[in-house]
């Protein structure tokens, strides 16, 4: 008797139907993450090495540059006053290493 109901619903081709909308949904959605990594990607590749850096600093203090903006004068004051620092320790270990620091942001061996 259960065969027969399958035998049925294939015949409508109910689970055909079914399964190619689960595959047409997971697959619109695949491409939609796809393109959101992709054009994450191609906004990075656009960007200068100095904004490339600016993210970078940004990102060791723990600040994204939509919470830059909607920051008050003061708050950034601190957020770049973070950020000098942070650059004035890199150099002075690269110093203390004996390391030149041209080329500080980049690398000049390469």
């Amino acid at each position: 008797m259960s065969s027969s109901i399958l035998a049925g619903m294939q015949s409508f081709g109910l689970p055909n139907k079914l399964q190619a909308n689960k595959t047409s949904t997971a697959l619109a959605a695949t491409q939609q993450t796809e393109k959101t990594v992709e054009q994450k990607f191609l906004d990075y590749a656009k960007k200068s090495p100095a904004e490339k850096i600016r993210d970078a600093l940004l990102k060791s203090v723990g600040v994204t540059e939509e919470q830059l903006k909607n920051m008050t004068p003061e708050q950034r004051r601190e957020v770049e006053q973070k950020i000098a620092d942070k650059i004035k320790e890199a150099l002075q270990k690269q110093t203390d290493k004996g390391e030149s620091t041209s080329g500080f942001f980049t690398d000049v061996r390469a």
